[in-house]
Parts: C-alpha cells; sequence; structure tokens
C-alpha cells in the first residue's frame, strides 16, 4: 500500500506495510540473534607506482585475507586511493571480490576536467578476500 501525503506544496510518497507485518516483525524482533563486537582490520598495501597510458588498463592485487585473525566475516572494505590524473573525470576504478563481484568504485565523469587526481580518497565496497583493484 502507498501512501501520498502533500505538505507545503511538495509530495511525499511513502511505502506503508500492512498491519499485520507489525505482528511479525516483533515476533522476529524477540528472537533477534545479537552479532558479536565489531572489530576493525587495517591491511595496507604495497604502495604501486604506474603510468598507465590513455584508454588502457591497469591491475593491481590487494591481499586481506589472513590480515586479521579475530575478523570471521567483512562487512565492507573500504580502499584509500591515491593517484595523479591528467584528466580526472576519465579515471575508472573497479573492485574484483574474490567471488568476481565487480564493484565500481569511480565511474567517468566527463565534466570532471580537474588535474588534482585523487589524494588519500576512501572509497567502500563490500565482500572479502584478494580483491583486484582495475
Amino acid at each position: 500500500m502507498y501512501v501520498h501525503s502533500k505538505a507545503r506544496g511538495c509530495f511525499f510518497h511513502a511505502l506503508a506495510d500492512p498491519p499485520h507485518t507489525y505482528t511479525t516483525k516483533v515476533r522476529m524482533a524477540k528472537k533477534w540473534e545479537t552479532v558479536g563486537e565489531q572489530r576493525k582490520c587495517k591491511k595496507t598495501a604495497e604502495q604501486v607506482n604506474l603510468i598507465v597510458p590513455g584508454r588502457s588498463i591497469s591491475k593491481t592485487e590487494i591481499v586481506v585475507e589472513g590480515a586479521c585473525d579475530k575478523v570471521n566475516v567483512l562487512e565492507h572494505v573500504q580502499a584509500h586511493v591515491t593517484l595523479a590524473a591528467s584528466k580526472r573525470g576519465d579515471v575508472q576504478i573497479f573492485l574484483v571480490s574474490p567471488s568476481g563481484t565487480r564493484s565500481n568504485l569511480v565511474a567517468k565523469r566527463p565534466r570532471d576536467y580537474s588535474r588534482a587526481g585523487f589524494n588519500d580518497w576512501p572509497f567502500m565496497t563490500v565482500s572479502s578476500g584478494s580483491y583486484q583493484m582495475q
């Protein structure tokens, strides 16, 4: 069921749950099992110095397996990237998980003409294992 309301000249749309789902959600919440305490793991990859000609692809691997003894499941992976580019908008960065999931960290931006590149910019995705940065 959709709920539509108008306030101060703006329309808002929200999806409302039928009343019987509240009972189901309360029942599920009473049986909820909490997870362990959050742990953070930091793996510093070796610095890679590459010159990547325009319209070409460069790949490097970042191994995170075994980096943290007490981490069983990764919720997300954050990569801090520093790079220079003659036109930052032409840069695309993908992170490929061990299972083959390809996450687009940076898409092409045709109107980004900056020459500043990226200086320790954090990009985030989910999954774990050995990653390939493209």
